[in-house]
């Protein structure tokens, strides 16, 4: 009986020793039998439990996933159930609307003059850009007249004007995300309204960068096939 007695009390002593002690679960679901010491902001120090007088270890708390106590309390760390996935360009929105507004100039060794316009479109991805494009660009010369029909030669300043539409693209080369390299098309039409009368078809094509907000172009201009510029823009964007 007296036997009996003292096998039951030290299985009861072992079963409460084995259970007597913390259980640190890493996030890679290992484990380790220790006895925590301390537990600051960024680290757990702790004693191995088959060890008890041997070193003290250090584990940073970003690698735990919970600590068991030996009272049977739990302490969370990490809590991956509560992560959210960081979002990545594969998740940004893939369509956005986006618009310019530029100030600038078209000229050629004979004429030029300020120009307005703006284009209203859509965003897709990071890459590429379509908008419907207007706006108005003037055209001005100093032009010297001399003809069989005149005594004296004489100059002329001539002032016209035209409204081209068209459809603009631009295809990007992000660097980063303000800093954007971009080439640059735009084809339609054009309609006279000063001293321009008709309509004739329109292009343009050039190349240009959006740093943040603000957007700045230069390239090639055509106009009916027989007047070439080239034109120099400064603008800002809306949108994306």
């Amino acid at each position: 009986m007296k036997k009996s007695v003292v096998v039951i009390v030290l299985s009861v002593l072992f079963v409460a020793t084995a259970s007597a002690q913390d259980r640190i679960v890493k996030n890679d679901a290992s484990e380790i039998e220790a006895k925590v010491i301390t537990i600051s902001p960024d680290k757990v120090t702790y004693k191995k439990w088959s060890n008890p007088d041997g070193p003290t270890y250090e584990m940073m708390r970003s690698d735990i996933f919970f600590i068991r106590y030996q009272n049977g309390e739990k302490e969370i760390f990490n809590d991956f159930s509560r992560e959210t996935k960081p979002e990545s360009k594969s998740d940004r929105k893939k369509i956005s609307f986006q618009a310019y507004s530029y100030l600038g100039a078209d000229f050629n060794s004979a004429m030029g003059g300020p120009t307005l316009d703006v284009s209203a479109g859509v965003r897709i991805t990071d890459y590429f850009y379509a908008g419907l494009e207007t706006g108005f660009h003037t055209m001005m010369a100093d032009l010297y007249v001399s003809t069989s029909y005149a005594l004296y030669p004489y100059s002329v300043f001539m002032v016209g004007g035209y409204i081209p539409i068209g459809l603009n693209m631009k295809g990007y080369l992000p660097v980063t995300e303000k800093f954007m390299p971009y080439l640059n098309c735009t084809l339609g039409g054009a309609m006279g309204c000063i001293d321009f009368s008709g309509r004739a078809f329109y292009c343009n094509v050039g190349t240009g960068f959006d740093l943040g907000r603000f957007s700045f172009g230069i390239g090639y201009m055509n106009l009916g096939g027989t007047m070439h510029n080239g034109y120099v823009k400064l603008g800002y964007k809306f949108g994306k």
